[in-house]
């Protein structure tokens, strides 16, 4: 998943007013250890409550869960953290899997502009999936 990826254009809400620019480019990468309190920023900003933030905080410290380097960030063009996509282990009754949650976007620049300031946020675009 790293890489850049390219915008399609401008994005609006659903009743056409203009949402903040969407980034041309977006640089999605492996989180770090200081990306740590960007990704806890974006999955409060993202979600109506602190669940999913909180949720993210205990899967890096289950060893059973946590998948080293399967944390995403999407970069924005300045550099700055702004999206997030976390896989991590589980199981399907006795099959290991990997489950994709919580993803993440900040509000003003979801990428769909269809979106709430606030809720699950579509963003699979800056991580070049969509």
């Amino acid at each position: 998943m790293s890489g850049t990826h390219e915008s399609n254009g401008p994005h609006t809400t659903g009743d056409s007013a203009p949402r903040a620019p969407v980034p041309s480019t977006w640089h999605p990468r492996p989180e770090t250890a200081g990306d740590v309190p960007a990704v806890r920023r974006i999955d409060l900003a993202a979600f109506e409550t602190a669940g999913e933030a909180d949720l993210v905080d205990a899967l890096r410290r289950d060893p059973a869960a946590w998948l080293p380097g399967l944390s995403y960030v999407a970069e924005a063009p300045d550099g700055t953290p702004a999206a997030h996509a976390l896989l991590t282990g589980c199981h399907v009754g006795t099959v290991p899997a990997v489950t994709l949650a919580p993803c993440a976007a900040l509000p003003a620049l979801s990428l769909d502009g269809a979106l709430p300031p606030r809720g699950t946020v579509r963003y699979a675009a800056a991580f070049g999936i969509a």
